[in-house]
């Protein structure tokens, strides 16, 4: 059953990927993710030598996004040194501000760690790691 949940999420996050350099995918309510391609680039280049400071961000392979309320969500798939990865990183919002930008991202080695969303029926995202031996590291 977590594998089927797991598949219709992946299944649903790359329906929804941004495809080329422009990354600024905006919420229904006009406020950018992201201004433009050099600074998704930048952050996500800055949040992966964070997590590791030997781990170069070589290329950004697809963001999708998912928005509530108050926060929004950019699921980012990317190439390092250290080969393909993923974060999640979440801006929370009060009346159209960014006040808080939050990067998770699973890593672990009995499985492939990836970071997962659930959506509740109110709206709620949850996110976790793939696999119960997968570490979550939260940056703010």
């Amino acid at each position: 059953m977590q594998k089927l949940f797991l598949f219709a999420c992946l299944v649903w996050l790359s329906s929804c990927a941004k495809t080329g350099n422009d990354y600024s995918n905006s919420l229904p309510s006009k406020r950018p993710f992201f201004k433009n391609g050099d600074e998704a680039f930048d952050l996500v280049k800055s949040q992966v030598r964070r997590f590791h400071i030997d781990e170069n961000l070589k290329s950004i392979d697809s963001i999708s996004y998912m928005f509530s309320a108050n926060k929004s969500y950019a699921f980012v798939f990317y190439t390092s040194n250290k080969g393909s990865s993923n974060m999640v990183i979440q801006k929370s919002y009060v009346q159209n501000v960014a006040q808080n930008v939050t990067t998770t991202k699973c890593s672990g080695t009995s499985c492939s760690c990836q970071v997962m969303a659930i959506i509740s029926n109110t709206g709620n995202v949850d996110v976790s790691c793939s696999c119960p031996s997968c570490t979550m590291t939260t940056n703010n």
